[in-house]
């Protein structure tokens, strides 16, 4: 049967959910320097390609400061300028020349250019998406992002309903006294979720025309984890299991291509650094498979975490090092002191083991980074910063001590490569939002 949109009122199932942007400027906005200014027109751009890949990560040194300055709240999102929805409805990302902020405004989706801390830059724009479609992920790229954005599609079924009997023959009297109606099972039309219509939008750091979105229909499903990007390429996974690679053309348009991918599970590893976009996927038995933009392979020789029995628990790290080849770290489970083990990735997809393992105290080898994550518990305003080997970096601190009105359900965060930033509804005010910052840098 076709699929086609339908409303989701009525329908028999609910959608699944599983479970980073742009600037152009001149000089600085810091300490008096003049203002960033967005070029307005394509004539103004630089005749070199824009960088704006991923943004420098957070370590140590960088977001790890023992008590971070937070500022704000200053206004992201106008009331009036987006649709009031359950949660936030707005999307953050960052890459190296700035942030792109995404939200559902009243006839469609909105977005607008951010500075590396965050604040606002240039005017808002309207893109050719729907606010029926959500945005999923925001990937900085080569002169702009790629906002990946699903619908649900809903098909036409028949699903099993209570109808009238008017007469009670359904009943019999070992059920009891006849009820005053009675109903019996019955089938009705409905609409049911029947799959996913994926879009890929290039949104331009410098204003101008782009290409309509790239359409692809799917299974049911989420995009849960991206790639690292290179230039113009980065690969994505859903939640189904699909493995698509995205390339941005010199126009703007955006072209995705599935790759033949199995289910390797129950690990997925973006790999770091600068080399091609890439996954490692470590199965239960700790064998991996690599996964590129141009290639797809299982990978011989050592085993990662113990025969894969502790892959989830192991903190796995994979990054491109400068010798071109991809080298692999994990902890080793529930060694005391903690360890480290290394191995290293060679061109024949051959993975061995790099020197003795170490124990964590003794430092992280290059070219690995004990880079630094912001974790909250689920409607908590109190951050909590982790280094990748699990030690706690610096000290929590908490949303609400800037912002007491802040709605905890409604937090996104992203890392700028500077900040993290945190953008929010205030309790009883679900049309508007607002943003906090956080910078954490040793030495300041």
């Amino acid at each position: 049967m076709a699929r086609r949109r339908l409303s989701p009122q009525g329908a028999a199932a609910s959608v699944p959910f599983v479970a980073a942007a742009t600037l152009l400027f001149s000089f600085l906005s810091f300490a008096g320097c003049g203002a960033p200014q967005v070029p307005s027109s394509p004539a103004a751009a630089p005749a070199q390609p824009l960088s704006n890949n991923d943004p420098p990560e957070a370590t140590l040194a960088t977001a790890g400061l023992d008590d971070c300055l937070i500022e704000g709240p200053f206004p992201l999102v106008e009331a009036g300028d987006r649709r009031a929805v359950r949660d936030l409805g707005v999307s953050l990302a960052f890459g190296a020349w700035g942030g792109l902020a995404v939200w559902p405004g009243p006839k469609g989706t909105r977005a607008r250019l951010l500075t590396p801390d965050g604040s606002p830059l240039g005017e808002v724009r309207d893109l050719e998406l729907p606010f029926s479609f959500g945005p999923e992920q925001i990937v900085p790229v080569e002169d702009g992002f790629v906002l990946l954005a699903t619908e649900t599609l809903y098909a036409a079924a028949l699903c099993e309903r209570a109808c009238p009997d008017p007469f009670c023959w359904s009943w019999s009297s070992a059920d009891g006294p006849t009820p005053q109606v009675c109903t019996v099972p019955c089938m009705k039309p409905c609409s049911k979720p029947s799959g996913s219509e994926l879009r890929a939008l290039f949104v331009p750091i410098v204003p101008g025309p782009v290409p309509p979105p790239a359409e692809k229909e799917m299974q049911l499903a989420d995009v849960v984890v991206v790639s690292a990007s290179r230039e113009r390429t980065f690969l994505f996974l859903t939640s189904a299991g699909a493995l698509f690679t995205a390339n941005v053309g010199v126009g703007g348009e955006v072209g995705l291509s599935r790759l033949a991918f199995p289910r390797a599970g129950p690990y997925l590893l973006p790999v770091r650094g600068s080399g091609k976009p890439s996954f490692l996927a470590v199965n239960r038995r700790g064998v991996p498979l690599l996964a590129s933009t141009d290639e797809l392979g299982s990978v011989t020789g050592e085993t990662i975490a113990e025969n894969g029995e502790h892959v989830r628990t192991a903190r796995l790290q994979a990054r491109w090092a400068q010798d071109g080849r991809i080298h692999v770290a994990w902890r080793e489970h529930e060694s005391d002191p903690p360890s480290m083990h290394y191995a290293v990735l060679d061109e024949t997809h051959d993975l061995q083991m790099e020197g003795a393992t170490q124990p964590v105290s003794a430092g992280i080898r290059a070219p690995f980074e004990d880079y630094v994550v912001a974790d909250r518990a689920p409607l908590s305003s109190i951050v909590k910063r982790r280094s990748w080997t699990g030690a706690p970096a610096g000290r929590p601190f908490d949303l609400a001590y800037r912002d007491p009105d802040i709605d905890t359900a409604s937090i996104v965060q992203a890392w700028t490569g500077t900040h993290f930033v945190f953008a929010y509804a205030r309790k009883g005010d679900p049309a508007a939002t607002w943003l906090l910052r956080a910078r954490c840098a040793q030495g300041e």
